[in-house]
């Protein structure tokens, strides 16, 4: 199963508080039967560190990490990540994300179009509908 697609924080945020469009729903869910989706370890780490609900909650946020391939930081991605932050003044999470997408060649799935629009070395999709 190849990587295609590495998903942003506030997806998975927006999945767990059952407030992702359906379509983006069905796109995730199918996403992780197929094992086509990674997250960023930036993303675990926002995901459980800045966790402010029930400690029922955070067992379900570490099931749903947990059923993810969580990718790492290695030299070229955090060259990728001083190149981005430099060249577009992003934040450094979102630099990491957005140069992890970039090192391993997939579609970055997000709802951060501000950011993630402007950076032209990246694939981008956002999976809500335009409003």
């Amino acid at each position: 199963m190849a990587i295609t697609h590495l998903l942003d924080t506030n997806i998975l945020i927006y999945a767990m508080r059952n407030q992702i469009p359906a379509s983006g729903l069905a796109i995730l869910q199918q996403f992780r039967d197929s094992g086509d989706a990674a997250i960023s370890i930036i993303t675990e780490i926002e995901v459980l560190g800045f966790f402010n609900g029930t400690a029922a909650d955070f067992a379900v946020s570490q099931r749903l990490i947990a059923t993810m391939q969580v990718l790492s930081l290695d030299e070229v991605t955090k060259d990728l990540t001083i190149q981005l932050r430099r060249k577009y003044r992003i934040k450094l999470p979102d630099a990491v994300i957005a140069a992890t997408a970039i090192r391993q060649n997939v579609t970055l799935v997000s709802r951060n179009d501000k950011d993630f629009l402007r950076i032209t070395e990246l694939q981008y999709k956002n999976p809500f509908p335009i409003i």
